[in-house]
Protein backbone atom coordinates (compact mmCIF):
# COMPACT_ATOMS: atom_id res chain seq x y z
CA UNK A 1 0.00 0.00 0.00
CA UNK A 2 1.46 3.47 -0.87
CA UNK A 3 0.70 7.10 -0.43
CA UNK A 4 0.61 7.63 -4.20
CA UNK A 5 -0.81 6.27 -7.60
CA UNK A 6 1.87 4.11 -9.36
CA UNK A 7 1.11 2.61 -12.87
CA UNK A 8 3.00 -0.30 -14.36
CA UNK A 9 3.06 -0.22 -18.52
CA UNK A 10 3.50 -3.36 -18.93
CA UNK A 11 -0.01 -4.03 -16.56
CA UNK A 12 2.07 -7.10 -14.51
CA UNK A 13 0.10 -5.63 -11.44
CA UNK A 14 -3.08 -4.03 -10.56
CA UNK A 15 -3.06 0.04 -8.70
CA UNK A 16 -6.22 0.87 -7.17
CA UNK A 17 -7.49 2.80 -4.19
CA UNK A 18 -7.55 1.51 -0.82
CA UNK A 19 -10.61 0.83 2.05
CA UNK A 20 -8.90 3.41 3.60
CA UNK A 21 -7.84 5.97 0.89
CA UNK A 22 -8.76 9.81 1.38
CA UNK A 23 -8.14 12.55 -1.03
CA UNK A 24 -5.81 13.77 2.37
CA UNK A 25 -3.73 11.22 2.91
CA UNK A 26 -4.25 8.40 -0.56
CA UNK A 27 -3.90 5.19 0.03
CA UNK A 28 -3.14 3.11 -3.27
CA UNK A 29 -3.36 -0.48 -3.01
CA UNK A 30 -0.40 -2.54 -5.27
CA UNK A 31 -2.17 -6.15 -6.11
CA UNK A 32 0.40 -8.98 -7.25
CA UNK A 33 -1.44 -11.60 -8.55
CA UNK A 34 0.40 -14.53 -9.02
CA UNK A 35 -1.41 -16.81 -11.11
CA UNK A 36 -2.30 -20.04 -8.95
CA UNK A 37 1.03 -21.14 -8.10
CA UNK A 38 0.01 -22.14 -4.77
CA UNK A 39 -2.22 -24.60 -6.63
CA UNK A 40 0.97 -26.26 -7.39
CA UNK A 41 1.89 -27.52 -4.12
CA UNK A 42 -1.86 -28.61 -3.63
CA UNK A 43 -1.02 -30.64 -6.94
CA UNK A 44 2.03 -31.87 -5.85
CA UNK A 45 0.48 -33.19 -2.75
CA UNK A 46 -1.99 -34.99 -4.56
CA UNK A 47 -0.03 -36.28 -6.91
CA UNK A 48 3.16 -37.62 -4.94
CA UNK A 49 2.44 -37.61 -1.26
CA UNK A 50 0.09 -40.70 0.71
CA UNK A 51 -3.38 -40.11 0.84
CA UNK A 52 -3.85 -39.00 4.54
CA UNK A 53 -0.42 -36.97 4.36
CA UNK A 54 -1.78 -33.41 5.88
CA UNK A 55 0.40 -30.21 4.84
CA UNK A 56 1.98 -29.80 8.17
CA UNK A 57 3.63 -33.47 7.34
CA UNK A 58 4.18 -32.46 3.84
CA UNK A 59 5.76 -29.22 5.88
CA UNK A 60 7.90 -31.47 8.07
CA UNK A 61 9.16 -33.28 5.41
CA UNK A 62 10.33 -30.62 3.03
CA UNK A 63 12.35 -29.38 6.30
CA UNK A 64 13.98 -32.19 6.18
CA UNK A 65 15.98 -30.82 3.51
CA UNK A 66 18.42 -28.31 3.13
CA UNK A 67 17.67 -24.91 2.24
CA UNK A 68 18.11 -25.21 -1.62
CA UNK A 69 16.60 -27.98 -2.16
CA UNK A 70 19.86 -29.67 -3.19
CA UNK A 71 19.70 -27.86 -6.32
CA UNK A 72 16.49 -29.56 -7.71
CA UNK A 73 14.17 -26.18 -8.85
CA UNK A 74 10.78 -25.63 -9.46
CA UNK A 75 8.87 -23.15 -11.82
CA UNK A 76 5.16 -23.31 -10.68
CA UNK A 77 3.19 -21.38 -13.44
CA UNK A 78 1.25 -24.41 -14.33
CA UNK A 79 -2.13 -22.90 -14.32
CA UNK A 80 -1.92 -20.71 -17.55
CA UNK A 81 -0.56 -17.28 -18.76
CA UNK A 82 0.91 -15.32 -16.09
CA UNK A 83 1.00 -11.46 -15.53
CA UNK A 84 3.37 -10.95 -13.74
CA UNK A 85 5.48 -12.39 -16.74
CA UNK A 86 3.61 -10.40 -19.13
CA UNK A 87 1.34 -12.68 -20.44
CA UNK A 88 3.74 -15.39 -21.13
CA UNK A 89 3.26 -19.14 -20.37
CA UNK A 90 5.95 -20.93 -19.02
CA UNK A 91 4.32 -23.66 -17.78
CA UNK A 92 5.47 -26.01 -14.38
CA UNK A 93 8.35 -27.68 -14.89
CA UNK A 94 11.28 -29.39 -12.29
CA UNK A 95 14.52 -28.87 -13.35
CA UNK A 96 18.20 -29.92 -11.93
CA UNK A 97 16.46 -33.61 -10.85
CA UNK A 98 18.96 -36.19 -10.17
CA UNK A 99 17.83 -39.70 -9.56
CA UNK A 100 20.15 -40.94 -7.17
CA UNK A 101 19.91 -37.86 -4.70
CA UNK A 102 16.19 -36.41 -4.64
CA UNK A 103 13.49 -38.03 -2.97
CA UNK A 104 9.82 -37.06 -2.14
CA UNK A 105 10.92 -34.19 0.50
CA UNK A 106 13.23 -32.65 -1.77
CA UNK A 107 9.92 -31.83 -4.21
CA UNK A 108 8.04 -30.45 -1.48
CA UNK A 109 11.13 -28.31 -0.34
CA UNK A 110 11.72 -26.92 -4.09
CA UNK A 111 8.20 -26.78 -4.26
CA UNK A 112 7.55 -23.95 -1.40
CA UNK A 113 10.98 -22.22 -2.55
CA UNK A 114 9.73 -22.18 -6.26
CA UNK A 115 5.83 -20.47 -5.00
CA UNK A 116 8.22 -18.17 -2.62
CA UNK A 117 10.61 -16.85 -5.48
CA UNK A 118 7.77 -16.54 -7.80
CA UNK A 119 6.07 -14.06 -4.96
CA UNK A 120 9.60 -12.39 -4.61
CA UNK A 121 9.73 -12.08 -8.30
CA UNK A 122 6.29 -10.12 -8.28
CA UNK A 123 7.48 -7.91 -5.76
CA UNK A 124 10.66 -6.82 -7.48
CA UNK A 125 8.14 -6.11 -10.42
CA UNK A 126 5.92 -4.12 -8.13
CA UNK A 127 -3.01 -16.58 0.74
CA UNK A 128 -2.87 -17.26 4.30
CA UNK A 129 -2.57 -20.75 3.64
CA UNK A 130 1.05 -20.74 2.26
CA UNK A 131 2.23 -18.10 5.22
CA UNK A 132 1.19 -21.30 7.63
CA UNK A 133 4.75 -22.30 6.23
CA UNK A 134 7.59 -21.83 7.47
CA UNK A 135 9.73 -22.46 5.07
CA UNK A 136 7.63 -20.09 2.50
CA UNK A 137 7.45 -17.70 5.05
CA UNK A 138 11.51 -17.39 6.01
CA UNK A 139 12.28 -17.59 2.34
CA UNK A 140 10.47 -14.34 1.56
CA UNK A 141 11.79 -12.54 4.66
CA UNK A 142 15.51 -13.73 4.18
CA UNK A 143 15.10 -13.12 -0.04
CA UNK A 144 13.35 -9.28 0.87
CA UNK A 145 15.33 -8.71 4.18
CA UNK A 146 11.55 -8.22 5.95
CA UNK A 147 9.90 -8.92 9.01
CA UNK A 148 6.56 -10.98 8.31
CA UNK A 149 3.61 -11.19 11.11
CA UNK A 150 1.34 -13.60 10.88
CA UNK A 151 -2.39 -12.68 12.88
CA UNK A 152 -4.51 -14.92 14.18
CA UNK A 153 -7.21 -14.20 11.49
CA UNK A 154 -7.92 -15.42 7.66
CA UNK A 155 -8.30 -13.17 4.43
CA UNK A 156 -11.76 -13.41 4.75
CA UNK A 157 -11.72 -11.71 8.37
CA UNK A 158 -9.12 -9.01 6.89
CA UNK A 159 -11.47 -8.16 3.97
CA UNK A 160 -14.53 -7.75 6.22
CA UNK A 161 -12.70 -5.28 9.29
CA UNK A 162 -11.44 -3.59 5.58
CA UNK A 163 -14.84 -3.32 4.43
CA UNK A 164 -15.61 -1.84 8.29
CA UNK A 165 -12.55 0.31 7.83
CA UNK A 166 -13.90 1.91 4.88
CA UNK A 167 -17.44 1.82 5.68
CA UNK A 168 -16.69 3.68 9.29
CA UNK A 169 -17.32 0.97 11.38
CA UNK A 170 -13.58 1.82 12.69
CA UNK A 171 -12.08 4.81 12.81
CA UNK A 172 -8.73 3.86 11.64
CA UNK A 173 -6.56 0.42 10.37
CA UNK A 174 -5.09 0.63 13.77
CA UNK A 175 -8.64 0.41 15.74
CA UNK A 176 -9.87 -2.36 13.56
CA UNK A 177 -6.85 -4.55 14.31
CA UNK A 178 -6.19 -4.05 17.75
CA UNK A 179 -7.42 -7.39 19.59
CA UNK A 180 -6.05 -9.59 16.51
CA UNK A 181 -2.45 -11.47 18.11
CA UNK A 182 0.52 -11.98 16.33
CA UNK A 183 0.50 -15.84 16.51
CA UNK A 184 3.97 -16.09 14.58
CA UNK A 185 6.94 -13.65 13.64
CA UNK A 186 8.79 -14.97 10.56
CA UNK A 187 12.49 -13.01 10.65
CA UNK A 188 15.00 -13.25 7.98
CA UNK A 189 17.69 -16.50 8.30
CA UNK A 190 20.40 -15.07 10.05
CA UNK A 191 22.50 -16.70 6.62
CA UNK A 192 20.89 -15.14 4.16
CA UNK A 193 23.49 -15.87 1.01
CA UNK A 194 22.26 -19.82 0.23
CA UNK A 195 18.45 -18.06 0.00
CA UNK A 196 19.64 -15.13 -2.34
CA UNK A 197 21.90 -17.59 -4.14
CA UNK A 198 19.00 -20.38 -4.70
CA UNK A 199 16.76 -17.33 -5.62
CA UNK A 200 19.33 -16.06 -8.48
CA UNK A 201 19.31 -19.65 -9.81
CA UNK A 202 15.76 -19.88 -9.69
CA UNK A 203 15.30 -16.28 -11.15
CA UNK A 204 17.90 -17.39 -14.39
CA UNK A 205 16.16 -20.68 -15.47
CA UNK A 206 12.28 -19.00 -15.47
CA UNK A 207 14.09 -16.02 -17.85
CA UNK A 208 15.74 -18.79 -20.00
CA UNK A 209 12.18 -20.43 -20.29
CA UNK A 210 10.21 -16.99 -20.98
CA UNK A 211 13.03 -15.51 -23.42
CA UNK A 212 13.43 -18.62 -25.47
Amino acid sequence: VLDKAVIDKKMRVNSFAHVNHTTDKPRIGVLLCVNGAGIQYSWMKQMMAEESMTYPELEEMAASVEVGSDGLIVIPFGNGAERVLENKNPGAQILNLHFNLHKKAHFYRAALEGIAFSYIYGMKVGNDNLFQSEIFSTTIATVLNCEIQMLEATGAVGAAKAAGIGSGVYASTDEAFQTAEVVKVYQADADPDIYKSKYQNWKLELEKIINN
